[in-house]
């Protein structure tokens, strides 16, 4: 990793941690979120090993877990834009596994997959109990939609791979 990335990381990471630290009694939710394939799990990776090294729980959430089957993602054509934007994820069931328990006054119980691509499949796991303090980091395109952008205390917007 170069001297620059590693600064860059290590500034969000401290961004992060102080935050948490100003909210202990919750989750912290992040959002990582830009074009695709502009390396935001990549990121979102990085910062949760980092998080982890600094003896911060850090959870990372794949949105790509939560897509819709493919019959409804490709309705409007596989490479539709607006198909991508609008039919290519659950929003829905990443709010209900994920983001409502974690939100103030949420249970904590969350559920980290919700569908499996290959399979083209809902998928059912046994499900996590986070801890207030926890930072979960999301990575996905769209993650700034109005129904879901309220779940996030704080949003890194990653527009393109750019090797620093």
């Amino acid at each position: 990793m170069g001297d620059t990335r590693a600064t860059v990381l290590k500034t969000i990471a401290d961004t992060l941690i102080e935050r948490a630290e100003a909210l202990p009694s919750r989750v912290l939710q992040v959002a990582v979120t830009g074009i695709t394939a502009s390396g935001k799990s990549t990121l979102a990776q990085e910062l949760a090993q980092i998080l982890t090294r600094r003896g911060r729980s850090s959870v990372h959430i794949a949105v790509d877990d939560f897509h819709n089957p493919r019959d409804l993602r490709h309705r409007r054509g596989r490479d539709s834009a607006e198909g991508y934007y609008f039919d290519a994820y659950n929003y829905p069931l990443l709010k209900k596994l994920v983001l409502e328990p974690l939100a103030p006054g949420g249970n904590l119980i969350y559920q980290a997959r919700g569908f499996d691509l290959e399979t083209d499949a809902p998928v059912e796991e046994a499900l996590n109990k986070a801890n207030p303090g926890d930072i979960f980091l999301f990575a996905a395109s769209f993650l700034l939609r109005p129904e879901i952008v309220s779940y996030f205390d704080y949003r890194i917007y990653y527009l393109y791979r750019y090797r620093f």
